[in-house]
């Protein structure tokens, strides 16, 4: 079992010791490693070079240079929904099953929230195009059995080493990739510091992208590119469930509480208490939006509160 590990995106928080964490991770297995970063480390627009020049990087990339909001189809499907419901007096008869019981304030509020956010979502497609530069450049996927996408601003959990050849082995054998993730759900400190591990299928078209373990030749570069050029590439999760799932009809499975990102916000404190106030008002779609828009990191700034 020959496996690749790519690091790619920005060198963010202490970038130094996840990749001194990956790497005794994986020194028990055959793993070759490799190291690639934007040469603008402050977004595509900037003419501030990287300050991170080091021996151990493989190569440097420039950015894509066609760039398009990935998020703009979903934006425009809820606009184009928004719109049809409201010529037809938001009619009943004509919601989705799930919206049937629901007041027309609420699914107005929920439909508001999806478009807001989602505008946010903009150029979440450079990850995916990232990871494709590196396995297009040095991985054969003749020569590998499995690749291994890794950011460089993750907390790597200890114990994480001692299940890694269980979770390449099931890669390897069944085709589907694992996703590792950690979601602080109910933002607690206990569960900040010590997330309880779970493995489970993703039945959303989601892939998580912590770190993704995935076949070596289930993995196509060039469909990256194409779907990219076609401004088709969505962002995020979503991207990496349509180049590494949906190709296959496969689902991904998805690992929680072995890695999780160091830092998301300049201000955590802020960014809780600011979906904290939304969480309050009680609506089902607002609280949901509360506990899954970035959750993973907030609960460093909280005393144990829970929502159900």
């Amino acid at each position: 079992m020959k496996i690749a590990v790519c690091f790619s995106g920005l060198f963010r928080d202490n970038y130094q010791e996840c990749i001194e964490k990956i790497n005794w991770v994986f020194s028990d297995l055959d793993a070759d490693f490799f190291y690639a970063t934007w040469k603008q480390q402050y977004g595509p627009d900037s003419t501030e070079l990287s300050p991170v020049r080091k021996s151990f990087i493989t190569k440097y990339y420039d950015y894509p240079k066609r760039r398009y909001h990935s998020a703009m189809g979903d934006v425009n499907h809820h606009i184009k929904a928004w719109r049809y419901y409201e010529k037809n007096n938001w009619d009943h008869s004509l919601l989705p099953t799930r919206m049937k019981n629901r007041s027309i304030e609420s699914i107005k509020k929920e439909m508001l929230i999806n478009i807001t956010t989602t505008r946010r979502r903009s150029l979440q497609n450079f990850q995916h195009y990232a990871h494709a530069l590196v396995v297009d450049d040095f991985v054969d996927p003749n020569k590998y059995d499995l690749i291994v996408r890794v950011r460089y601003d993750l907390f790597v959990y200890s114990d994480l080493k001692y299940h890694i050849k269980d979770f390449c082995e099931q890669v390897l054998e069944y085709g589907a990739p694992y996703g590792f993730y950690t979601f602080n759900d109910y933002n607690t400190m206990d569960e900040f510091l010590n997330p309880t591990r779970t493995v489970t299928q993703c039945i959303s078209l989601d892939c998580h992208d912590f770190m993704i373990i995935h076949r070596a030749d289930m993995f196509d570069p060039k469909l990256v590119y194409n779907f990219y050029d076609r401004k088709i590439l969505r962002p995020a999760e979503s991207g990496w469930y349509q180049v590494l799932c949906e190709p296959y009809k496969i689902f991904a499975g998805k690992v929680n509480g072995f890695v999780r990102m160091c830092r998301q916000h300049s201000d955590q404190n802020q960014v809780f208490k600011k979906y904290e106030e939304v969480a309050k008002k009680g609506l089902a779609a607002e609280t949901r939006f509360f506990k899954h828009n970035n959750p993973e990191t907030m609960g460093v700034v909280v005393d144990d509160l829970r929502t159900e």
